[in-house]
């Protein structure tokens, strides 16, 4: 017999009251294989700091993965507007010191307003390190 884990599946809804009613009903529910939760832990980034903010340009979610003091990986999330894709952002970030000072050494001379339209570069080196 295989495990099973509750997960919310979307329904479509004629009015936001049987929205309040059939959302609270188990079923709403569906159930997923124990195989299919791991396979989706697979693909979570690790991480050891989590950052969290709303910029007047958008909400930006970072995950970092700090050991010994140095940034091993960032990954960035968020409903934030680029022209780039944000892996060219993320591996600048590989080998840091995660420090204020060294991330705005790594930050001075990239092109961040290509990834991040509105930025104010201060503010984010400011969130990234506190």
């Amino acid at each position: 017999m295989r495990d099973t884990y509750p997960l919310r599946t979307p329904r479509n809804f004629s009015s936001p009251g049987e929205a309040a009613g059939r959302s609270q009903r188990m079923a709403d529910f569906t159930s997923c294989s124990s195989s299919s939760v791991r396979s989706i832990s697979l693909f979570a980034p690790e991480f050891t700091e989590r950052k969290v903010r709303r910029f007047p340009w958008g909400k930006v979610e970072a995950l970092l993965d700090v050991k010994k003091g140095l940034i091993g990986q960032v990954r960035f999330f968020g409903d934030f507007f680029g022209l780039e894709s944000r892996e060219a952002l993320e591996k600048v970030f590989t080998g840091c010191p995660y420090k204020e000072d060294d991330i705005r050494k790594r930050l001075a001379d990239f092109p961040l307003e290509e990834y991040f339209r509105g930025v104010d570069r201060e503010e984010f080196c400011e969130f990234l390190t506190r």
